[in-house]
């Protein structure tokens, strides 16, 4: 009787640590997607931003560490 009794105990213990390992799995992916729907938000509207500021005459240089640098367009002589 004892026996049955711990077994149903650590049973129970294993059910509960696999439940808290899926809904921890699922939280990161979760996660991920979110911060991935973020970036894409992020920039679908850094890119009509700058189509919009490229049409109204400014032109768009990409350093190299990522920063982007708009600057009145010239005028060709």
């Amino acid at each position: 009787m004892k026996n049955q009794t711990t077994i149903k105990i650590l049973a129970g213990i294993i059910i509960i640590l696999l439940l808290i390992s899926v809904g921890y799995l699922l939280n990161q992916q979760f996660k991920k997607q979110y911060e991935k729907g973020v970036n894409d938000g992020y920039n679908i509207v850094l890119n009509i931003i700058l189509q919009d500021l490229q049409t109204s005459g400014y032109t768009q240089i990409n350093t190299q560490n990522g920063t982007i640098i708009l600057v009145p367009a010239q005028d060709e002589y």
